[in-house]
């Protein structure tokens, strides 16, 4: 992706500016892709509305409860979050890479956008260059 050569330059303009950056380290596996799908991650914003996302604070609408409603008043949108399974993504399922991202960024698949993450297109890369790096030091 067009995205992912792009970051794999910033990372190494980091690196050689002595910043370390994800080009540093290698990949790891995941249990889940970011707080909005971890079962115990909540957002509350300043009037007590209760959100899984970042992206959804300041949506009334997209709000799962409220801190004075003890409870999840929206289950199916909390639901949506945190019960997708990328193993019966077809495209997540066939993916290499797929335990490094986990299906990708929950709210963008809720709306319907492309959830691949960059690794997917750089990971050789990334690989190569934490190998080069460790080599060199040997």
């Amino acid at each position: 992706s067009e995205f992912a050569a792009m970051e794999l330059k910033i990372w190494r303009y980091l690196h050689e500016l002595g910043i370390r950056s994800n080009f540093d380290y290698l990949p790891f596996r995941r249990a889940n892709h970011c707080a909005a799908d971890n079962i115990n991650s909540f957002i509350i914003d300043e009037n007590g509305s209760i959100y899984k996302c970042w992206a959804d604070v300041g949506r009334k609408e997209l709000s799962i409860g409220t801190i004075n409603d003890k409870q999840i008043n929206n289950m199916t949108r909390y639901l949506n979050y945190i019960s997708f399974d990328p193993t019966t993504n077809e495209i997540c399922a066939k993916c290499p890479v797929m335990p490094l991202c986990m299906g990708g960024c929950p709210n963008k698949r809720q709306n319907g956008l492309e959830t691949c993450q960059s690794i997917k297109f750089n990971v050789e890369q990334v690989l190569l260059n934490y190998y080069e790096k460790y080599e060199r030091k040997a």
